[in-house]
């Protein structure tokens, strides 16, 4: 199902790089999405509880990601939340699968690519990005599993 979403996605959006990289790093968000969700349900007190923390959580994941505050504008002391922020890797994946190679001179005024307007020279590539979205999910899994047999157990 997410196969078909993505193929449709990604006509209508007219993207231009490799789908099988748009359509893994999609898969692999809405499965961090999900074990996170378990881990958060897992250790909170109650579902009032969880529903108020998932949202905090994402939504800093979202500010860090590279997106709304370029990772060059990150004051030092908070620039670590980027490198450990699954939404970073999947945006840095799908940035350079979209806009590798190209010039966008139009873009924002600049005269430089997508990439470096971004500040996401020095990033890891795409391939490299995936796995480590991958490794950060594994991470997750463990995690919602560990609360879900220990923790939720207790309460």
């Amino acid at each position: 199902l997410s196969l078909i979403f993505m193929a449709c996605l990604y006509g209508a959006c007219s993207l231009q790089g490799n789908f099988l990289v748009v359509w893994i790093v999609n898969y692999l968000m809405g499965c961090w999405g999900v074990a996170t969700a378990y881990w958060i349900a897992s250790i909170s007190p109650n579902v009032e509880a969880a529903n108020a923390i998932l949202p905090t959580i994402v939504t800093w994941l979202i500010l860090f990601a590279g997106y709304l505050i370029i990772i060059s504008d990150v004051p030092l002391g908070w620039r670590w939340l980027c490198w450990c922020n699954p939404m970073f890797y999947a945006f840095v994946a799908l940035v350079k699968n979209e806009y590798r190679g190209t010039e966008n001179k139009s873009f924002s005024g600049s005269s430089g690519t997508v990439i470096k307007y971004y500040s996401l020279e020095r990033a890891p590539g795409i391939w490299s990005c995936i796995a480590i979205v991958g490794a950060i999910l594994i991470f997750f899994i463990f995690l919602a599993d560990y609360g879900l047999r220990k923790l939720a157990l207790r309460k």
